[in-house]
């Protein structure tokens, strides 16, 4: 099983995306360790690739199909990585296999000096 959700449910050390995690992380988690079948976890929200283990469950944060946010920036920054999206493949036996396509430069114009987006 892949369980997908917005907003992340583990740091991605960066500061302000950090501020808004999962608030129920240990419930979410507790549930999640009852269910040996789950393999993945996937998120959008924090606008970056970002990937991690947690025992047996493969983390996955996800690039934007907009902007893309600093990793490890400790206010709002954006990156000048064009966007992008994770692609996955599931398997059988339950692995996952996935990785990052970033997408030509976009047209129009990002308002870098922006406070959030």
């Amino acid at each position: 099983a892949l369980v997908c959700l917005h907003h992340q449910p583990v740091p991605v050390d960066s500061g302000f995306m950090d501020s808004m995690a999962l608030l129920n992380r240990d419930a979410f988690f507790a549930v999640l360790d009852r269910h040996p079948q789950v393999r993945g976890v996937l998120w959008g929200h924090v606008h970056q690739a970002f990937a991690a283990r947690r025992g047996t469950i493969e983390l996955y944060g996800c690039p934007s199909s907009c902007v893309q946010f600093k990793p490890g920036a400790e206010r709002f920054a954006l990156d000048d990585l064009p966007p992008g999206f994770r692609w996955l493949e599931l398997h059988a036996d339950g692995r996952i296999e996935t990785g990052i396509i970033r997408l030509e430069a976009c047209s129009g114009e990002v308002d870098a000096t922006s406070g959030g987006y």
